[in-house]
């Protein structure tokens, strides 16, 4: 199990992610697939915002 941070901006891209908590041998793969994923916005207010995530990884 690791811990990742993640910056998803306004229109669901990730352009920053930190590792919290280490899966050894694996945290650049699921640090790739976490870049390559496109999100669904946080919105406020009805606007789309950029927001920090916690993501848990179990595998």
């Amino acid at each position: 199990m690791a811990l990742f941070r993640a910056f998803i901006n306004s229109i669901g891209e990730v352009t920053d992610i930190t590792i919290i908590g280490s899966l050894p041998g694996l945290n650049n793969a699921v640090s790739e697939a976490i870049m390559a994923t496109t999100w669904k916005p946080a919105k406020l207010m009805g606007e789309a915002v950029g927001v920090w995530v916690i993501l848990l990884v179990e595998i």
